[in-house]
């Protein structure tokens, strides 16, 4: 803990909170966002003063405007903090991975995500200050060598919560017998980041920027590749029906451009023929 300037008599509480904060996907930068909110709240409620330093596999400057800046894995297991969040996203495994920045950054690939939960563990364990899991998610089963790295993380956690049931029984695979809590995915909390009229601002905006006049009625739209079953063609009809019988305009969102959701959506815009 680090006393404040000019204030001796109190501490900065430093947490690390580690997850892919500086990548180009809209659910993993609403995560530091919420965790703050969460965080402001406590300190408001204790009268301690809280400093989240967000960690990443690379780190860096915000992805977007209104997000947060970042700091490197590497670089976090040279500072000190009094307490580790992990999480969120489905984050908890330790396969290589395919997502700019990490693909660019040389071996980054291979320990981004594994960096995350086991590198945060060791830094937890070699300061000896608390770990929690804040409701992470378990995207698939561990493979034999990853499967007692998780055993041991998971039973280094002060407070483990993950996202869902699949995750809690990938996670009791290993042999873990600890309590886990299962929460919904903290996105979830996305209502609280902004007002109404907040939003109905920026609706008009988004409308009025591509200039079109904001629509009496329209429905979000996100697709992702990995989970489309039929064609693009297909896929732009139907949405085209569905608009009709709404009387509804689409708001086609690309929310994850690292897995190349924004080409999606221009495909699919391209072929419908409603506005």
């Amino acid at each position: 803990m680090t006393p404040l300037a000019g204030h001796t008599d109190r501490t900065i509480h430093r947490i690390a909170h580690f997850g892919t904060f500086d990548v180009e996907n809209y659910g993993d930068l609403l995560f530091p966002l919420l965790v703050e909110r969460r965080l402001d709240g406590a300190a408001n409620d204790t009268g301690l003063d809280i400093e989240v330093v967000h960690v990443s596999p690379v780190g860096g400057e915000p992805v977007w405007g209104d997000c947060v800046p970042t700091i490197s894995t590497e670089e976090a297991m040279t500072r000190p903090f009094d307490g580790v969040i992990v999480g969120g996203g489905h984050i908890i495994h330790g396969q290589a991975c395919d997502v700019e920045p990490y693909v660019s950054a040389g071996d980054r690939r291979l320990f981004a995500y594994a960096d995350l939960w086991l590198g945060s563990t060791l830094l937890a364990d070699e300061l000896g200050i608390p770990i929690v899991w804040n409701a992470p998610g378990v995207p698939g089963p561990f493979g034999a060598a990853t499967s007692e790295l998780a055993f041991w993380a998971a039973s280094q956690a002060d407070y483990l919560s993950v996202r869902d049931q699949r995750s809690c029984d990938f996670l009791e695979r290993t042999g873990y017998r600890g309590e886990i809590a299962i929460g919904p995915d903290t996105a979830l909390e996305v209502d609280l980041l902004w007002s109404p009229e907040e939003l109905r601002n920026a609706t008009k905006e988004a409308f009025s920027n591509r200039g079109h006049a904001p629509a009496e009625r329209a429905i979000a739209i996100h697709m992702n590749s990995r989970y489309l079953r039929s064609g693009i063609r297909e896929i732009a009809s139907l949405l085209d029906d569905f608009c009709m019988k709404k009387g509804s305009t689409a708001i086609l969102m690309a929310l994850g451009p690292c897995h190349e959701d924004d080409v999606l959506q221009r495909q699919v815009g391209r072929m419908m023929k409603t506005n």
